[in-house]
């Protein structure tokens, strides 16, 4: 699977480019929820978050990114919402 090609992915503005060169993007969310329903999310960073993240990974090889995020069902209504904090690095080739 392009890891790539998912919604989320490309909203950070990665690329399949971005992955072919040794980009690893590392993230943890684990949530629950308590009815069987139909559901989308909505995501969205602040300001120059993604100025940022492109400067850190460019410069440093790695960068954190916040991301809020909001699961809204059928009705609109809010059924969870939260903030993911992403870590992502350049991939490190180690010769033997």
């Amino acid at each position: 699977m392009d890891v790539t090609a998912l919604p989320f992915n490309r909203f950070l503005g990665l690329e399949k480019g971005a992955s072919e060169s040794g980009l690893l993007v590392r993230r943890v969310l684990a949530a629950a929820l308590r009815r069987r329903r139909r559901v989308s999310a909505r995501a969205s960073v602040e300001g120059d978050a993604l100025d940022r993240l492109t400067w850190g990974v460019q410069t440093k090889g790695r960068a954190l990114i916040e991301v809020s995020v909001e699961v809204v069902d059928e009705g609109g209504m809010v059924v969870l919402s939260g903030v993911v904090e992403w870590f992502i690095a350049r991939a490190v080739t180690i010769a033997c």
